[in-house]
């Protein structure tokens, strides 16, 4: 889609998701996340079961 990778946001709370975060600009780990992808992430967010992603989106209106 040649999205610019400065340009895309990923979200992960494991350690297999640390490559991914190595490849992007915003790397954004979920509050329930490892400590160790936490201190990887640009910004930690509430965690999966507070619905942290669309927590985000909605704080950038992204959605």
């Amino acid at each position: 889609m040649n999205i610019p990778l400065d340009q895309i946001l990923v979200f992960g709370d494991g350690e297999n998701d640390l490559t991914m975060f190595d490849a992007v600009k915003y790397p954004i780990a979920m509050g329930n996340a490892m400590d160790n992808v936490k201190k990887a992430a640009y910004e930690v967010i509430k965690t999966n079961n507070e619905d942290g992603i669309a927590c985000f989106l909605k704080k950038y209106n992204i959605v």
